[in-house]
């Protein structure tokens, strides 16, 4: 099977999770126009603080796609979804 989540937030690397506890073999693609691995946005004042490190706001580790075996397409924004060709467009740096 194959697997795509729009968006690499807490809900997309949620997700991810999610289908890799249903499905451990399928190959699983994650877009997301967030350059940067995903981090909680609800600690950002607590960083320009100076409460929390960097590292500390990261939602998982940063070999956390890898080992999911994970397809991660970042700065990539979705255009729009086609559900009958099961086509996704988008733009950014690879361009769908």
């Amino acid at each position: 099977m194959k697997y795509a989540v729009i968006g690499s937030s807490a809900a997309g690397i949620f997700g991810v999770e999610a289908l890799r506890q249903a499905d451990r073999e399928g190959d699983i693609i994650i877009i997301s126009g967030e350059k940067e691995p995903a981090y909680s946005r609800c600690l950002t004042t607590y960083y320009i603080a100076g409460s929390t490190t960097e590292k500390n706001m990261y939602i998982r580790p940063g070999d956390f796609f890898e080992k999911n075996n994970v397809d991660v397409h970042p700065g990539t924004t979705v255009e729009s979804i086609d559900p009958v060709q099961k086509k996704i467009y988008c733009s950014g740096p690879r361009g769908y």
